[in-house]
């Protein structure tokens, strides 16, 4: 099993549309960012790369408590974007993802997104 951690927080729903809405530029150059930054941690800290379907695993810790869950679990799009540009998972499809986001905890000293990667195994 892989674990990343990324400090802080990523943009949620709200600053997505936001940015978009600002600028119909700005909505793509936040992806490419925060994009960027998942696949920069995620090389620096996971060692294994999968080959097949993989279970992930999300848990946020929010330090407040003003942003709803489906609004932080927006940044999902950032983080599997990430791994597949690290080229940690093959594609950030349902073929070759089972995804799990857990509810928003709060963590005032310490925000942040903790990602477990293994590899899925079938139920017989």
């Amino acid at each position: 099993m892989e674990k990343l951690v990324i400090q802080g927080k990523l943009p949620g729903m709200n600053e997505i549309i936001k940015a978009d809405r600002a600028n119909r530029f700005k909505g793509g150059e936040m992806k490419n960012t925060y994009t960027q930054l998942v696949k920069i941690e995620a090389i620096k800290q996971c060692c294994q790369k999968f080959a097949d379907k993989v279970y992930i695993m999300i848990n946020y810790y929010e330090p407040d408590n003003r942003r709803d869950d489906d609004n932080v679990h927006a940044g999902a799009k950032f983080i599997l974007d990430g791994l597949k540009a690290a080229g940690i998972i093959i594609d950030d499809r349902r073929k070759y993802v089972a995804l799990k986001q857990n509810p928003v905890i709060v963590d005032s000293k310490n925000p942040r997104i903790e990602v477990f990667i293994e590899e899925f195994k079938k139920e017989k």
